[in-house]
């Protein structure tokens, strides 16, 4: 299973962590290419399903209660 990524993880060879990489490339979560990603999170966290990373190109968004969604 794959594990989440603390904020605070170093990125090696420079004094940045990887909470500098996600505010700078990824602060305008409605652009094309995130707001979907955002909504599913915001979907997530109300059903209380986001307890592993998510998997880009999985054959479904969430799994609630046993049922996969797409």
């Amino acid at each position: 299973m794959l594990e989440r990524l603390a904020p605070n993880t170093k990125i090696q060879g420079t004094g940045l962590n990887i909470s500098d990489f996600w505010s700078w490339g990824f602060s305008d979560v409605l652009t094309n290419s995130l707001r979907g990603v955002f909504a599913e999170f915001l979907v997530g966290s109300t059903l209380d399903v986001l307890h592993q990373p998510r998997i880009e190109w999985d054959a479904y968004d969430l799994m609630y209660k046993g049922k996969k969604s797409k």
